[in-house]
């Protein structure tokens, strides 16, 4: 299978485990409780998003970052679910091993929509996903904060990404030692999350989720 045919398929199928994930995991509880790490107001039993992408955003904040019983909503859907579709498989355990950070774009290979990077946060060279919306809008020395699912033959974000100018790296690192330090919690990527969030309110480039 060609490799952007195979990226297709996972992402096609990533959606639908998404959506199994939350109508198995997901509750009122988890979602409020989300909602107030990242700061996202209530208002008479409603969430007050910014914008409609924000929703993606709670919902990946909460699939990947709130623990119940000490493990998230992947772990705790895997440990339900027995699954014979292979491809579902890899798709669980790169979710499992997802990551989060802040990366530069340092190339764009348009006609494999590939994304080549550094980590900003941990020094790391020669990082590379695919994505079809940013491999066409992104540019080199663009920043992003995204969450990065490794597979098999290629690695994919989980949909969700928050761009920030090239010039605003050390800005955005200094802010965020200062921001991770007020959030209650014992995880660091969900500080991780919370803070770069935040700031893309104020200091991001508009951003789509798909």
């Amino acid at each position: 299978m060609v490799l952007i045919d195979k990226y297709q398929l996972y992402r096609k199928k990533g959606k639908k485990l998404n959506d199994l994930i939350i109508k198995r995991q997901i509750n009122r509880e988890l979602l409020t409780e989300a909602a107030k790490k990242l700061g996202i107001p209530l208002k008479n039993n409603t969430f007050i998003f910014n914008s409609e992408d924000e929703m993606s955003v709670l919902m990946d904040f909460a699939i990947y970052e709130c623990a119940k019983t000490g493990k998230n909503c992947i772990a705790l859907y895997k440990e339900d679910i027995d699954t014979n579709d292979n491809i579902e498989k890899e798709l669980l355990e790169g979710m499992l091993l997802s990551y989060t950070s802040l990366f530069k774009i340092t190339s764009i290979i348009e006609k494999e929509n590939k994304i080549m990077l550094a980590d900003v946060l941990n020094k790391k060279e020669d990082i590379s996903f695919i994505d079809f919306g940013l491999s066409m809008t992104g540019t080199p020395g663009m920043l992003i904060f995204t969450r990065i699912i490794p597979l098999k033959d290629f690695s994919m974000t989980s949909g969700i990404s928050f761009a920030f100018p090239e010039n605003s790296e050390e800005n955005l690192k200094n802010n965020y030692e200062i921001l991770k330090n007020k959030i209650n919690s014992d995880s660091d990527s969900l500080k991780r999350f919370a803070a770069f969030y935040k700031m893309s309110l104020n200091e991001g480039l508009e951003t789509s989720y798909i």
